[in-house]
């Protein structure tokens, strides 16, 4: 995912079976992905109803609502390094290239990696008991975030039009 804060995010999802292309630009999710995705969020035989279309979500609540905190910046590290135990200070390492120092989460043993050169931005979360993995990287890059074309209003089809 590329992430600007007060912007939006967009990029690819991966939740077991279910793949997910996403976007949220100024308030609204955008999102296309496999049969298991549309089967997941819309039932069986969305896929082949909505072709190649990318779904858009405007309202504030809605099936692709749940995605949005995966393309929001503050939302995504909120939710990420909430709910954690005592932290203590692991080992000294590197995380693609960068010096990192890990900080252990003691109740799940889950690490979190921090830059400890530089800007001590977090580089990587790993938490082995949801066989989860997030990359932090590209900190203060430039980024584009576009509005995909073809798109289903999910607000217009759970009305019935």
């Amino acid at each position: 995912m590329e992430l600007v804060a007060d912007k939006g995010g967009q990029g690819r999802l991966t939740f077991g079976d279910l793949q997910i292309d996403l976007v949220d630009l100024d308030g609204e999710v955008y999102a296309s992905g496999n049969s298991a995705f549309y089967e997941r969020f819309l039932g069986a035989g969305a896929r082949a109803l909505i072709g190649e279309d990318w779904l858009r979500q405007a309202s504030a609540r809605g099936p692709l609502r749940a995605l949005e905190p995966f393309a929001d910046l503050r939302q995504l590290v909120g939710i990420a390094l909430a709910g954690h135990g005592a932290l203590s200070r692991g080992r000294q390492t590197r995380v693609d290239g960068r010096c990192a120092i890990e900080v252990v989460d003691d109740s799940d043993g889950g690490s979190l990696y921090v830059a400890s050169t530089g800007t001590p931005y977090p580089l990587e979360l790993v938490q082995p008991r949801a066989a989860g993995r997030l990359v932090f990287d590209r900190w203060n890059q430039p980024a584009t975030i576009e509005a995909p074309a073809h798109v289903i209003d999910v607000d217009r089809l759970e009305r019935g039009r």
